[in-house]
């Protein structure tokens, strides 16, 4: 009897112990896959935040590019404008020396 007392006692030693063993093993797990997903998840954040930054910086560099052409074509369209101003203001003057011209053939 007493020998069968001391496998009982033994059987239940073991389950106790796989059991713990078990429930440390899933903790442990658990532990690293919360690790893993938060290494995972900070990489992930990590090449998220330096892709932005590049895309931030061709953005910026985009809009310089625009606000250079912007300036550019602003300035061509003033000389456009003043260019056909003076065009026209000239031809006027063209105009009223050739009618000048014409009233002194004709007296």
């Amino acid at each position: 009897m007493m020998d069968m007392a001391i496998f009982e006692q033994w059987g239940q030693a073991s389950h106790h112990y796989n059991s713990t063993t078990q429930k440390n093993a899933l903790s442990e797990l658990d532990a690293l896959t919360r690790t893993i997903e938060d290494n995972c998840i900070k990489k992930c954040a990590e090449d998220n935040a330096e892709r932005m930054k590049a895309y931030d910086d061709d953005l910026a560099h985009l809009h310089s590019q625009i606000e250079l052409m912007q300036s550019k074509l602003a300035s061509i369209g003033a000389q456009v404008i003043e260019g056909s101003s003076s065009h026209t203001n000239g031809n006027a003057i063209e105009q009223v020396h050739s009618r000048s011209q014409q009233e002194e053939v004709s007296h």
